[in-house]
């Protein structure tokens, strides 16, 4: 809480009040990690409560997060299915096992009208961590693999320039932005390339 109030109202206000002042010209974004950040609500109800304000919180879009991930695969697949807004998970895939027949609603990108501009929307996502807190190259929970050309020596730019790539030529987009999960580092280096 912010001097009693609670973070999700003051920020669904304020994206409400920006919609207002520019005549619905603004997206609102999620970068991730909304899980895991020790509210008790979010513990007892395994992330459903924290879902469930994402979801009403007025996102055009969000972004996957490494602690989004810590209440399991079923938690990652309903995360995806986001009545309100998109789930962003550019540069992962889901390796389903066995018998499992549910899918992963992520989305590569999306689109979207902001007055005569179509903007074109991405969002990566980095390595998981270890208990150590050391990156690790395996799929999260074992489910969900990052896509990436093994020849780059950069995956997050090799993926982040094929995305440009696609949204310009062939969704014809205007504009293109980043909104990674992938740390001040290499969010610079995506820049700077």
């Amino acid at each position: 809480y912010m001097n009693g109030r609670s973070p999700y109202a003051l920020l669904r206000a304020h994206a409400d009040r920006r919609r207002i002042e520019t005549g619905g010209r603004v997206l609102f974004f999620d970068a991730g990690d909304d899980l895991e950040k020790g509210a008790l609500a979010d513990y007892t109800s395994s992330g459903e409560a924290t879902v469930h304000l994402l979801d009403y919180l007025g996102l055009d879009a969000r972004t996957i997060g490494n602690h989004d991930f810590a209440y399991g695969v079923p938690s990652v697949i309903r995360q995806a299915k986001s009545p309100t807004h998109p789930l962003l998970a550019s540069n992962l895939r889901y390796l389903p096992p066995p018998g499992d027949n549910q899918t992963f609603d992520a989305r590569r990108y999306v689109v979207f009208e902001v007055g005569c501009a179509r903007i074109g929307v991405f969002g990566l996502l980095i390595n998981g961590y270890d208990e150590t807190d050391e990156r690790v190259d395996a799929p999260y929970l074992g489910a969900f693999a990052q896509e990436h050309d093994a020849e780059s020596t950069d995956r997050f730019v090799s993926t982040a320039n094929a995305l440009v790539r696609e949204l310009r030529d062939e969704q014809k987009v205007d504009a293109v932005i980043a909104v990674n999960h992938l740390g001040t580092f290499r969010d610079r280096m995506l820049i700077e390339q």
